[in-house]
């Protein structure tokens, strides 16, 4: 997971996740990336964006939701700063079997390197 944070500190962007994994009811499992170009800063330091697309799955239309929300925190005991927070993807399709997929909220954490 990475994404960086725009000069003037006011937003997030290129937030990219390269592989999430998502389970399917039916049975099913699917891998697929997460991407989200640009989420606002507020002035408490969290940030928080769900964005919703068309896309193709298996040769179908599939309609796919990206949740990624955060919050800066102080720097850590290295005094680089610190976030945290969760992201989440959703996938629903049909190709003659209708499919919910999901990857729940997974946690993440990061430092400034």
């Amino acid at each position: 997971m990475s994404f960086e944070v725009s000069n003037d500190g006011s937003h997030i962007q290129n937030v990219s996740v390269s592989t999430v994994s998502l389970g399917c009811k039916p049975s099913k499992f699917l891998l697929d990336p997460l991407a989200i170009s640009e989420i606002p800063i507020a002035a408490d330091g969290a940030f928080h964006k769900t964005t919703e697309q068309e896309d193709i799955v298996e040769g179908v239309s599939a309609h796919f939701t990206y949740t990624f929300s955060g919050h800066f925190h102080g720097a850590g005991s290295s005094g680089k700063p610190r976030a945290a927070g969760t992201f989440r993807e959703d996938i629903t399709y049909e190709n003659g079997t209708t499919y919910i997929c999901t990857s729940n909220d997974q946690a993440w954490a990061i430092a400034h390197t």
